[in-house]
């Protein structure tokens, strides 16, 4: 059996999960879409030495750190209030109060009730940009990333410590002049534990960072078209968050030495994703030049990152297995059409399943051979811990993006949403250009398998004579398809017989 190497560093992967081995440490069931983006974007926004090089650039010759900004002060004035409070201390109480006292004293004009009533609207206004809050303490949840100070790493409380409370050891670490206790508040959280941010968005990131590496003439261009999406309409939401924790730091007299974190990235299979990697630096170029109002532009490619993930993983899947890529017949629902397309559609979604249930036994029988002899008890076991994060996976995040409907019931299969619809166009046309509708499902199909049409369907299952019944069911699924991008937009009848497929944004002045 041959060794799995990794990248970077050929590290090793975990022995008791065998997802991990396969696929990175790691894809995890319970890190939300938005996540994903958040996680990528924070390794991509942080700098990347201790000195402070690589703000919002791609890791170079550095070796793979990343030193993110925690702004405790900030996301605990935020969201503290309103989450949940079965959990807590004493110090965040004090330092959440301490910091709206701060606040309204550096607020230059107005009276109390004024100066109050503006800190409120600010705490309202960051609020409403929730992109995670669910049943999370005040510090696990998230906002969405409009700017690069609103993305936010994962910090988990050390309450045992944190209930402990400032001790003498804490006060000799302490700085000269630093204030022990709102010090203390900054402190003893877990920035690597990986419960939420858990390297989902790092795994997405290497995939890209291993194809730059390759072949950097797409690195500037994408890191300028990122730079572009934080920064181009944000500058007051980072003004106003810089205001908040550079004055709560300085009036609270916070310890410089609480105010960064080194983080380390995970692993993938070295030399795995290597074909999704070059497809996704293509697709977020293309992508991040459309002019699209900024939250828009968010929402829809946090959709787009997932949906990118979810190929990453069939890629990785038929690596593993040594076979070929399955292929994703797309129900796109036609009244015309019948059941064919669904019983079909629901065929290969099962096929992606089995491959992923296949490369997991796989992996577990070469184990087994190599380290210990059977046990079917372990090996069970083994298996369930692995399908959370594969199978289930790949299911939750294709429902929640409704690229795998129903999202209740039986019958599952693929489909295709509105929003994934906006981001494979932008994605695969280039802003204020054209592509005739068969090359664009021909790039469907090349970029990630998606079988709509019947020719599609010829290449993939390399059958060229259909039955009658097949060819008219895959072209009323083609024609469903037609009328999908007609009503969102996106195309344009020349005649009975062509169909343009067009970008009507324009493109970002960089």
């Amino acid at each position: 059996m041959k060794e799995i190497e990794y990248y970077p560093n050929n590290k090793a992967s975990s022995q008791d999960n065998v997802a991990i081995k396969i696929y990175g440490n790691r894809f995890h069931l319970d890190q939300s879409v938005y996540e994903y983006l958040i996680e990528f974007l924070l390794v991509f926004v942080s700098a990347k030495t201790p000195s402070g090089n690589g703000v919002m650039e791609f890791h170079g010759d550095e070796k793979l750190h990343y030193y993110a900004k925690p702004r405790i002060g900030f996301r605990r004035f935020i969201f503290f209030e309103r989450a949940k409070k079965e959990k807590y201390v004493q110090v965040d109480v004090d330092a959440y109060l301490a910091t709206k006292n701060i606040l309204l004293d550096n607020i230059s004009s107005g009276n109390t009730k004024e100066k109050e009533e503006f800190l409120n609207n600010i705490q309202d206004l960051f609020y409403g940009y929730a992109a995670v809050l669910k049943k999370r303490a005040w510090c696990a949840q998230a906002l969405l990333p409009l700017c690069p100070e609103m993305i936010l790493c994962e910090e988990m409380p050390n309450y045992k410590e944190r209930i402990k409370g400032v001790t003498e050891k804490f006060k000799e670490k302490l700085e000269y002049g630093a204030n022990a206790y709102y010090s203390f508040a900054e402190t003893n959280f877990d920035g690597d534990r990986h419960n939420f941010l858990a390297r989902g968005g790092e795994l997405y990131y290497l995939h890209i960072l291993q194809v730059l590496e390759q072949d950097n003439s797409n690195k500037m261009i994408l890191e300028k078209l990122l730079k572009h999406l934080l920064t181009d309409s944000s500058k007051q939401f980072s003004d106003i968050i810089n205001w908040i924790q550079s004055t709560w730091e300085n009036k609270a007299k916070i310890d410089s030495k609480f105010l960064t974190e080194r983080k380390h990235i995970g692993c993938i299979p070295k030399n795995s994703y290597i074909n999704s990697g070059n497809l996704a630096v293509r697709e977020l170029i293309n992508y991040l030049s459309n002019n699209l109002h900024p939250i828009r532009r968010i929402d829809i490619l946090a959709k787009g990152i997932m949906l990118q993930v979810m190929r990453m993983m069939t890629e990785r899947t038929a690596e593993y297995l040594e076979t070929q890529p399955r292929m994703w017949i797309i129900d796109m629902k036609s009244a015309k059409g019948g059941n064919v397309i669904k019983k079909l559609a629901a065929e290969s979604y099962n096929n992606v399943c089995n491959d992923f249930a296949c490369s997991i036994n796989k992996c577990i029988e070469e184990f087994r051979d190599k380290h210990a002899p059977s046990n079917k008890e372990d090996d069970y076991k083994t298996f369930v811990t692995a399908r959370k994060e594969t199978i289930d996976l790949f299911k939750n995040k294709g429902k929640e993006l409704k690229c795998i409907i129903p999202t209740k019931g039986a019958f599952e299969r693929f489909s295709i949403s509105e929003d994934l619809l906006r981001f494979l166009v932008l994605a695969i046309v280039k802003p204020k250009q054209k592509m005739d509708l068969d090359s664009f499902l021909e790039k469907l199909y090349e970029h990630y398998n998606f079988v709509i049409g019947p020719a599609e369907f010829k290449k993939a299952s390399k059958n060229l004579n259909l039955s009658s019944e097949l060819t008219e069911s895959f072209n009323f699924n083609k024609e469903a398809f037609q009328n999908f991008l007609k009503s969102t937009g996106f195309l344009r009848d020349l005649s009975d017989a062509t169909s343009i497929v067009i970008n009507p944004y324009d493109e970002v002045k960089l």
